[in-house]
């Protein structure tokens, strides 16, 4: 990623070009606290050229914003590129932010002529992947083969996750080797279940891949008679360096509640 900086009197424009994540975290929050450090404390952060951001990134944004406070100043956003603008809106920090549709109006936030957040992300649309709401590929041995299955992630925890799946109905006609008629008996505490899921909003293009356990598995019957059930599973056997992205990942979405819940 590349960051450039101009000076408009006595406030700093840093524009954001590429994709802010992990790999250029610390040179990039370096810089930035540096100039915080050194009396720049008004800044407005060029963002239509930044591609993509991830939770680690977005959380130091979030910190920045609070030492430029901090030092009587004030970090404010302007010109989301798309991918920014779906993101603070599915995370929520629109409301924490101040969001600018252009640099000249972010400019006026610090001179007195428009105090007000100028850009409405109240339509973007949201996207539940960047919270975790992905598809989770899971294989468990079921009538002694291993079969493979396909479900969707309904939360993520420091040690495990949960995920919902549709089980089918088994009939005469139709018997799949998982249904409502072996569920209970398959999927019990202690199963061994091996999963393969991404989080793009942790770490783009990679699968996080691992052995787990059955700590729960319950099964609703919906209205029309279809049944879903809820998995929760503790990760076994999983990387040293995938456990700790994905307990940052966790660490981050809780730090964003608690920013969101503190400025209601």
């Amino acid at each position: 990623m590349k960051l450039e900086h101009t000076q408009q009197g006595d406030v700093t424009i840093l524009e954001f070009t590429g994709e802010f994540d992990a790999f250029n975290l610390g040179p990039v929050s370096k810089a930035i606290d540096d100039m915080i450090d050194h009396g720049q404390s008004k800044l407005v952060f060029q963002l239509k050229l930044l591609t993509f951001l991830n939770s680690s990134a977005l959380g130091y944004l979030i910190k920045a914003r609070k030492k430029a406070q901090a030092a009587g100043g004030d970090a404010v956003l302007a010109e989301p590129s798309r991918f920014m603008r779906k993101l603070l809106a599915t995370v929520g920090l629109d409301k924490l932010f101040s969001i600018y549709d252009d640099t000249a109006a972010a400019l006026k936030h610090f001179g007195g002529g428009l105090m007000a957040p100028g850009a409405n992300l109240a339509n973007e649309e949201v996207d539940e992947t960047l919270l975790g709401a992905n598809a989770i590929i899971f294989t468990l041995d079921v009538e002694g083969r291993s079969r493979k299955y396909i479900g969707k992630i309904a939360s993520l925890y420091a040690d495990g996750l949960k995920f919902r799946w549709d089980v089918p109905g088994w009939s005469r006609d139709a018997r799949p080797p998982l249904s409502t008629a072996n569920f209970d008996k398959v999927a019990c505490p202690g199963t061994v279940v091996h999963v393969k899921f991404r989080q793009p909003f942790l770490v783009q293009g990679r699968y996080f891949e691992m052995t787990s356990a059955v700590v729960r598995a319950t099964r609703d019957t919906r209205d029309d008679g279809s049944c879903e059930s809820l998995f929760t599973i503790r990760y076994q056997n999983a990387k040293a360096e995938d456990l700790a992205l994905l307990r940052q990942f966790v660490s981050d979405m809780e730090a964003f509640r608690n920013e969101i819940d503190g400025q209601s």
